[in-house]
């Protein structure tokens, strides 16, 4: 499926678990996404992401700067392989995950997730706590 994509576009608020980010990633997808704090300290704008304000002028503004500039595309492909070679420990983000996760629950903030993703989180969760270490 990735293959088959010029751009990853992520519009979040908030992302526990990068696997679409990792997806994308080693494929050499560019990513244009909204600034989610978990992944800030990884993925750098300008080097690895682009990253935009939420408002679809800006998103299609800077849709447009990636897709007039080969050499940004290019960049953003290599930098991203890198990256997700260099950091995407799936140990790592489990722990991120539930440490978010857990995090949420203390202070009792209700989290709305659509229930397809309930069955996914779920079944990842499950291998997650299974084959923790």
């Amino acid at each position: 499926m990735y293959l088959a994509c010029d751009l990853l576009i992520c519009n979040r608020t908030f992302d526990g678990f990068p696997q679409t980010f990792f997806e994308a990633g080693i494929n050499g997808l560019p990513i244009l996404s909204s600034k989610l704090e978990a992944y800030s300290d990884i993925l750098e704008d300008g080097k690895d992401v682009i990253y935009h304000n939420g408002k679809p002028e800006n998103i299609a503004s800077e849709l447009l700067r990636i897709f007039k500039n080969e050499k940004l595309q290019n960049q953003l492909s290599k930098n991203i392989i890198k990256t997700v070679q260099n950091c995407g420990d799936i140990e790592k983000w489990s722990k991120v995950f539930l440490d978010r996760l857990e995090d949420l629950l203390k202070k009792r903030k209700i989290i709305h997730i659509p229930f397809y993703k309930k069955f996914m989180g779920a079944f990842i969760l499950f291998f997650i706590v299974m084959f923790r270490k």
